[in-house]
């Protein structure tokens, strides 16, 4: 009996130890497997990691291993309704705002893979569902995260709506005559006594004795600086020399602040100070428009695809815009002063930004600010930004203001040497040549003409070509031109020596 006992337990035993041989291998199997794995997907993010361009990827699961993320499955789905690619994968980040760059990526480094097929990705841990729709041109339509079209900038939007805050608006009392008129005036200035202006440059007439920059758009002034060289009180007992601590002294704790810039803004204008630059820059605040019409001709051209028609109908009914950009695949109409600006560029915020100095409605039934106070979201198609856009703009105002420095001086193609007084550079979102006077001894001042290629003959005195024109010179000191010779030739300046102009196979006296 007890033999019996043992053999049982000898068989018991021994099919133990099978199983856990067998238990054993099957663990060195799948270890193993596992360390294979490790190590390909440990080549594959070295090798994904020297990418520099969507273009080099060669499957989802590269995209996939370049995001951090995990690659599960990839199948090809063809019913009655539709045919599209459904990806399955872990995704590194949740759909938190600030991940929104790391969805982009992977939406158009999927689509550009995928050649441009419409394609589900699914995340069935996190719930999230990525449905992109491309078009023919081989570019992505529209995407949809979890149902919601343009997910992250509708979110976005939907938090500046929560956080906005009102403008504070500060008290000023005392301003100059200039700024004094020009608000009698509407700010217009066909009947005000203007010094004559000096030059033009940047779109701003340049009365530069009188130190004061004004540009106009639609025959009022949208924005004037005063410069150095205003030697008066612009408001309070403010100065261009004046400090930005005795500044907020007087008119408090700045609203706008960006780098060396602070600002305010009263019932009748926005004001900058900028230290460093030594300027004051000013625009009209505007509340007197009425978006009725502009509102009934965005509701009438939902889902059009003729932009241009659209938005000619925009600039009839409001002719004061101050940006208008047509490029081969974008179309940007801006009017900073009232705080809304149409963008079609491909991006996910295309439409109708609006920023919080906009006033009016935004569909036939509410107001921005009904939007605001019920913490509601924008109609589809358009988006809020909780930021000034006439503050943004002088943002980018400060940020292309000119480099006086001497040693920065142009040498380019087209402009063969250089002057000790003036630097000349093309300015070529404009296509015009800027002149810009070191020393700051005469005014800025630029050339709106197409000009071919370019030559200093002394410090002042520019001289420059116009294919099948002429050579025509310009005195950036005087700002006077005058003509040397014309003609059909093609005009090519190929050097001054000792008084004269060598160009194409010619010669010319000086």
């Amino acid at each position: 009996m007890q033999a019996k006992k043992r053999k049982i337990i000898i068989a018991m035993l021994a099919a133990i130890l099978v199983v856990l041989i067998i238990a054993l291998a099957i663990l060195v199997g799948q270890e193993a497997k596992r360390k294979q794995e490790q190590d390909r997907i440990s080549e594959l993010k070295q090798k994904v990691a020297e990418y520099t361009d969507a273009r080099q990827f060669n499957s989802i699961e590269e995209v996939l291993v370049y995001l951090d993320s995990e690659f599960i499955s990839q199948e090809e789905v063809k019913n009655q309704d539709k045919e599209y690619i459904l990806i399955k994968a872990k995704l590194k980040n949740g759909l938190d705002i600030e991940n929104k760059a790391y969805y982009e990526k992977l939406i158009d480094y999927s689509a550009e893979v995928l050649k441009y097929k419409d394609f589900y990705i699914l995340d069935s841990e996190k719930n999230i569902e990525i449905y992109v729709q491309c078009n023919e041109e081989k570019s992505i339509s529209t995407y949809y995260i979890n149902g919601t079209k343009f997910y992250f900038d509708i979110n976005k939007s939907n938090e500046n709506i929560k956080q906005h805050e009102e403008t504070k608006i500060t008290r000023i009392n005392n301003i100059n005559t200039i700024l004094e008129e020009l608000i009698e005036q509407s700010w217009k200035t066909a009947n005000m006594q203007l010094e004559t202006k000096d030059s033009i440059f940047n779109n701003y007439d340049i009365y530069f004795d009188e130190g004061y920059e004004i540009k106009k758009v639609n025959g009022s002034v949208f924005n004037i600086v005063f410069t150095e060289k205003y030697n008066e009180n612009v408001v309070e007992n403010i100065s261009i020399n004046t400090s930005r601590e005795d500044i907020i002294k007087q008119l408090g704790e700045p609203t706008f602040e960006y780098s060396e810039c602070i600002g305010y803004k009263s019932k009748d204008f926005y004001i900058f100070f900028s230290n460093s630059k030594s300027q004051i820059s000013i625009y009209p605040v505007i509340n007197n428009y009425n978006t009725d019409e502009i509102v009934s001709i965005i509701e009438e051209n939902k889902g059009s695809n003729d932009i241009g028609k659209y938005l000619n109908n925009i600039k009839t009914k409001w002719q004061d815009y101050d940006i208008y950009k047509v490029g081969e695949d974008y179309t940007i109409l801006q009017y900073t002063l009232k705080g809304i600006c149409f963008k079609y560029d491909n991006t996910s915020t295309q439409g109708v930004n609006v920023y919080s100095n906009y006033i009016g409605k935004v569909n036939t039934e509410k107001t921005l600010e009904e939007i605001i106070q019920n913490e509601e979201q924008m109609p589809e198609g358009m988006y809020f930004t909780n930021q000034d856009l006439v503050f943004m703009n002088e943002q980018d105002r400060i940020s292309k203001l000119p480099d006086y420095s001497a040693n920065n001086n142009y040498k380019q193609k087209t402009i063969l040497n250089t002057s000790k007084k003036y630097k000349a550079y093309k300015n070529y979102e404009t296509d015009q040549i800027y002149f810009i006077s070191i020393n700051k001894n005469s005014a800025n001042s630029e050339l709106r003409e197409d000009i071919y290629m370019g030559i200093w003959y002394e410090d002042n005195e520019f001289i420059y070509s116009i294919q099948g024109k002429g050579i025509y010179k310009y005195n950036a000191n005087t700002h006077t031109y005058s003509t040397i010779t014309e003609g059909r030739d093609n005009f090519e300046i190929k050097k001054i020596e000792s008084n004269k102009l060598y160009y194409d196979e010619k010669v010319i006296e000086l």
